[in-house]
């Protein structure tokens, strides 16, 4: 069974700023836009993040990944990433051993530090021009 705790410092103070859908925990970081990082259940297989969420009556772009927003999602395999995301926080998937495929879209401007680190499965990444 993959494991991919959500018990960590930063996650609670995360909920306190934000809301989970779709086991994606959503941060608020303005009125219209969220980054995204791992829910409270384990992951096996595919991941596709939405373009934006609702909560509470709003709507809100997802901007990007929040720092070590997937650490150690091990049983993590692909990961499709919306237009509109500008950003993947330093080490947003660290850890992710069974990582294989990112897909990035276009919008894409920066990649943090280690974001990809110790994904020994990963066999390919195309990064966009943009970045």
């Amino acid at each position: 069974m993959a494991l991919c705790s959500a018990l960590s410092l930063g996650f609670t103070d995360a909920l306190a700023d934000g809301f989970e859908v779709g086991n994606v925990t959503y941060t608020i970081v303005s009125t219209s836009a969220v980054t995204a990082g791992k829910g409270t259940e384990a992951y096996d297989g595919s991941l596709v993040i939405s373009s934006s969420v609702s909560n509470g009556g709003s709507s809100y772009q997802v901007v990007g990944i929040t720092a070590k927003g997937f650490e150690n999602c091990d049983g993590l395999s692909a990961v499709s990433l919306p237009e509109g995301v500008t950003t993947i926080g330093d080490y947003a998937f660290h850890g992710c051993s069974g990582l294989e495929s990112v897909s990035f879209p276009s919008s894409v401007k920066s990649i943090g530090a280690s974001a990809f680190y110790d994904c020994t499965s990963l066999s390919s990444v195309v990064i966009p021009s943009s970045v």
